[in-house]
């Protein structure tokens, strides 16, 4: 089974809660649409957990302020009361963090024939338009945002060879249409935190602990 968590944003009990929910096996695979860190008190611990486990991440907006807000010498005081004492540990998911990608493409299908993909933004404004390998593409998946006028009956009817599981966009439900799934559900402020399992495309949520 594969199964990509949305945005946890520090949110360690939530994460920890849905996770045994999900009753993770030793032969699933767990993927993390980015944003694990920031906002939340516990971002060190989510990702410890994380590491620990040998789940992936790809990279996200907040991932990406991280690196460069260490970088410049101002991380913000959730970072700093989170990593207190853990010195080393920050300096070593540091390191973790530059070397995450930008998108996830498993060879696995779902009944229609569509590809996973596993991106932060809304990937499908970029598809066809420009190269998974392009820095350009990098460069604006970590921000890319549903377009306002995407409305789930016109997301609906898209056409795609990929089936899009991002994040970035906190969403009140799971928008989940033929060809996408977004999985922000706003956790960090106080909604849910998602998890969609793929192919089956099954959705669990846990209510926010934090």
């Amino acid at each position: 089974m594969l199964y990509v968590i949305g945005d946890v944003h520090g949110c360690y009990k939530s994460l920890v809660s849905l996770l045994k929910k999900i009753h993770i096996k030793s032969n699933d695979d767990v993927y993390f649409v980015g944003d694990v860190v920031h906002k939340g008190k516990d971002s060190s611990k989510v990702l410890k957990l994380i590491r620990e486990s040998g789940y992936h991440i790809v990279m996200g907006n907040h991932e990406k302020t991280f690196i460069e807000n260490f970088k410049a010498g101002k991380i913000n005081k959730e970072i700093i009361s989170s990593y207190r004492g853990k010195e080393v540990q920050l300096l070593d998911d540091i390191a973790f963090l530059k070397k995450l990608p930008y998108y996830y493409l498993p060879k696995l299908f779902d009944k229609n024939g569509k590809q996973l993909l596993i991106t932060h933004g809304y990937a499908h404004s970029l598809l066809g338009k420009i190269s998974f390998y392009s820095e350009e593409f990098n460069r604006r998946i970590i921000n890319e945002r549903i377009p306002p006028n995407l409305t789930p009956q016109k997301a609906a009817k898209l056409k795609s060879n990929y089936f899009n599981v991002f994040g970035h966009i906190p969403l009140p439900s799971p928008l989940i249409v033929s060809c996408m799934a977004g999985i922000d559900t706003g956790c960090y402020n106080g909604n849910h935190l998602c998890a969609f399992s793929f192919p089956e495309k099954k959705v669990t949520l846990q209510k926010s602990l934090e």
